[in-house]
């Protein structure tokens, strides 16, 4: 018996490595780099605000929580309430995030000027939810 929860164990850890490497690490790396990159330009460090005051952390959010909602369809029965409300809450917050995005980016290609902060402050937290989200997805759906 333990044993087998060793094992369940490690093909979770695995699991979760995948992810955060491949989905959360290489999604963001994008983002960073442009930092990095403004950084070596401009020698100074752009404000927090602008970081991603383009709505870009939105368009990641959105990439996790597809996936989150895809690892959960299509599975087997076992534990299907919670990966239907899972499932539905990473499509509500994939939802929220490309909406948010395409007036974000609407409002900057009409030139009107968009509050950084907040979108800065906004879409750090709809990625950190979408984030817990596409978590939990990879938990319920541990042994499908």
């Amino acid at each position: 018996m333990r044993e087998r929860a060793n094992h369940d164990g490690n093909k979770l850890a695995i699991a979760y490595s995948r992810w955060m490497i491949f989905s959360v690490i290489a999604s963001v790396i994008p983002i960073v780099l442009s930092i990095v990159w403004t950084v070596g330009r401009t020698g100074s460090l752009p404000p927090f605000e602008s970081w991603w005051a383009g709505g870009e952390l939105l368009l990641v959010t959105t990439g996790l929580t597809a996936g989150g909602l895809g690892q959960t369809i299509g599975t087997r029965e076992t534990r299907a309430l919670q990966k239907i409300l899972v499932g539905g809450s990473c499509f509500v917050t994939a939802l929220v995030a490309i909406g948010w995005f395409a007036d974000i980016h609407t409002s900057m290609l009409s030139h009107q000027t968009v509050d950084q902060e907040a979108i800065t402050i906004g879409s750090c937290w709809i990625f950190l939810i979408g984030l817990v989200e596409a978590a939990i997805s990879i938990y319920v759906t541990r042994e499908d």
